[in-house]
């Protein structure tokens, strides 16, 4: 179900704040020093886990996505490409009213009591934030300034009116709080050896824990801050030609600056965890759910042994012929440490790690400005941004790609990338060595038949959840957790580095014309590329290097330029009338111009080794002129009319959106078919508007 468009969120909160500033100016010395504290009391609702349902019962028809409902080739026309086999398998079960999954969200207060179904999860929290600061600026001689100073401050972790919030733990050493980057180093490591690590998680409620904060109050965020300004002055010489009397300004500073952890991280996914919150689910129920079997129903048509579909049509739950819908066993009361059951007792797990860290960038530039004739001014300087302590989310399920086979020592990623490629040629599918040994009672030509799809579109965690499947009806330890379909943690391990030159030129008034124009070429990079509020995690957690690579938004060189130019005509202007209503008329008018050049966004090309974030293409490049022509008109000393005509994209150029370079999808690699439409635009074509504007 799409959450994100049938859910109800609501944000109550306020902002009550004290600030102080002291300012002291002495001699050569202008000190300032203040103080901002801020209470920050914040009521979350909402009626949602981000996935899975809402408070109302849903049923899901789909298959091949989240939920173990797969297609199979019993259910496919034959001739069917291997790209399609998703889009099929999805469209059938839609059409035929499969039910891959039945889920309601339950909520408990703070004492793991269920409330009635249909309660909304509301957390009531409350936050502080102090920052206290200190700066001087000094005037160590007429040409030459000097600013340091220092801010320190903390923002404190939600506290909850309730105490519904949780830590996740590892229920088999003791109920030790996991930390999720120890979680997956551990996981890949026992992958390369073969082995798999898997340990029974547990939930417990904060006040169970022994920890006052759901996540550590990072108390290390000191902001230390310098810069300087020298303007000299020479009067002969090769400096005097290049600097000048009082004409060049030399600019440098450095900096600390921390993030603002905003409500997501401090108030939202604390949460989203197990156990104030339940999405109870029912998942892939057969066609006897209800203790019935009427006709078309052959449950045979689910393999337990192996857990896959071998006949979705005839095994699986039909809306409207099977009966009433099943629905999921109401709620009761939990203790604490909660342990979600498996399979799948609980949908997605969404935390903060426990050593959380709030964000920072360090900041520094160096820039040159000089005066030139003309009341011109050209700037050239260097602007380093790095980002460190950014927030990301480690996925615990994510897919151990490296797992090795003792037996044969081949690896999953080898395994795959065989069966795939026979699947999407066309290819009789071959037994592997991985498959056949890790994976008993099912083995490579069971998982092909039944993930046909997973294999040839890359959907590895599905793959993954239904060997898992087949691993738990063998008696074996599933690759992944199956406790929690969606299980991910909030870390702060991700960076970003930023590093432009920038020049400019543009002038005071000179008869009339006002410009300025820049151009930067620069490099952004970071990981995964999102804001704080963003659910995403890195496509292999074990390496996020591979999600390291040009920010979505970089462009290498971007180019600005804009103008108003006033126009020499009318009273006290180069041309005018010595007949008052003619410079009424001729004078007044003004033309003014925006024009943008970007180069080069990057373009992501995806394959079955990664999702190209770490090597993407160049893609198009853009530019836009935008042009106004307008005339003031003073009707009396406080009354003027101004009419103007704009004209947006002026040239009617287009502006075309990257195409998509997904390997995996041919007919569509490639291929440019989108024009970009402004935002506030219904169209990229040129776009006139008139207007008119009244002063008084």
């Amino acid at each position: 179900m799409d959450t994100q468009r049938a859910r109800h969120q609501a944000i109550y909160d306020s902002n009550k704040q004290y600030v102080e500033t002291l300012t002291w100016i002495k001699g050569k010395h202008t000190i300032v020093g203040g103080a901002d504290m801020r209470w920050l009391p914040t009521i979350h609702d909402r009626d949602d886990k981000v996935i899975g349902s809402v408070n109302s019962l849903v049923a899901a028809l789909d298959a091949d996505v989240t939920g173990s409902l797969n297609g199979s080739s019993a259910n496919e026309p034959a001739g069917l490409s291997a790209a399609d086999a998703q889009r099929w398998d999805r469209l059938y079960a839609a059409s035929l009213g499969l039910v891959n999954t039945v889920g309601i969200l339950a909520v408990r207060d703070g004492n793991l009591q269920p409330k009635p179904l249909g309660a909304s999860l509301v957390a009531k929290t409350t936050l502080h934030s102090y920052n206290f600061f200190f700066q001087d600026t000094w005037r160590l001689k007429p040409s030459f300034t000097l600013t340091y100073g220092l801010s320190y401050g903390w923002q404190t972790t939600p506290h909850e009116l309730n105490n519904q919030q949780t830590l996740i733990a590892n229920h088999d050493n003791n109920d030790t709080i996991i930390d999720g980057l120890q979680y997956i180093q551990a996981k890949q490591q026992a992958a390369l050896n073969g082995d798999t690590y898997n340990p029974t998680l547990s939930y417990l409620p904060l006040k169970n824990t022994g920890r006052s904060d759901v996540f550590s109050v990072d108390y290390g965020d000191w902001a230390p801050r310098i810069s300087g300004a020298w303007n000299p002055s020479f009067h002969d010489g090769v400096f005097a030609r290049m600097f000048g009397d009082r004409k060049t300004v030399i600019r440098g500073g450095y900096g600390i600056s921390y993030d603002r952890v905003n409500t997501v991280q401090s108030v939202i996914i604390p949460m989203l965890g197990v156990g104030f919150a339940q999405t109870i689910n029912i998942q892939s129920p057969l066609c006897n759910a209800n203790g019935t079997t009427v006709s078309g129903c052959n449950p045979a048509g689910f393999n337990a042994a192996t857990g896959q579909f071998t006949n979705a049509g005839l095994a699986s739950f039909r809306v409207g012929v099977d009966g009433q819908i099943p629905t999921p066993p109401a709620p009761g009361a939990l203790k604490s440490p909660i342990v979600p059951s498996v399979p799948l007792g609980e949908i997605l797990s969404f935390q903060n790690s426990p050593n959380f860290k709030v964000g920072r960038a360090h900041m520094f530039d160096l820039t040159i400005q000089r005066s030139l004739p003309g009341q011109m001014i050209v700037e050239l300087g260097y602007v380093g941004r790095l980002g460190r302590n950014l927030p990301a989310s480690i996925n615990f399920n994510s897919v151990p790609y490296m797992f090795k086979d003792k037996i044969s020592g081949q690896t999953f990623g080898q395994a795959f990338d065989a069966v795939a490629t026979q699947i999407r040629n066309g290819q009789p599918v071959t037994p592997q060595p991985w498959f056949e040994n890790l994976v008993p009672g099912c083995g490579t030509i069971c998982l092909a038949n039944g993930n046909g799809s997973a294999f040839a579109n890359d959907n590895l965690s599905n793959l993954f959840l239904s060997m898992d499947f087949a691993r738990l009806g063998a008696g074996l330890a599933p690759f992944d957790n199956l406790q929690v379909l969606e299980l991910f943690t909030r870390t702060s391990r991700d960076k970003s580095n930023y590093n432009a030159f920038v020049v400019t030129l543009r002038n005071n008034n000179w008869h009339g014309l006002l410009f300025d124009v820049n151009y930067t070429f620069s490099k952004s990079l970071d990981t995964v590329g999102a804001v704080q509020n963003a659910a995403e995690y890195y496509s292999s957690s074990y390496d996020p290097h591979l999600d390291y690579g040009p920010s979505f938004f970089n462009r290498p060189h971007v180019f600005n330029g804009l103008f108003n130019y006033e126009l020499p005509f009318g009273a006290n202007r180069r041309f005018n009338s010595s007949h008052w209503g003619v410079n009424r008329i001729i004078g007044g008018w003004y033309t003014a111009g925006i024009f943008r050049l970007a180069k080069f966004r990057p373009v992501l090309i995806a394959s079955d080794k990664n999702d190209g974030r770490n090597s993407p293409l160049p893609g198009l490049s853009y530019w836009d002129a935008d042009f106004r022509l307008g005339k003031v008109t003073k009707i009396t000393e406080k009354l003027r009319v101004e009419l103007s005509a704009d004209f947006l994209n002026v040239f009617n150029h287009p502006n075309f959106l990257d195409p998509s370079f997904d390997t995996t999808n041919p007919a569509a690699f490639g291929v440019i078919n989108t024009q970009l439409v402004p935002a506030d635009r219904i169209q990229g074509s040129r776009w006139i508007q008139m207007g008119l504007r009244v002063d008084f």
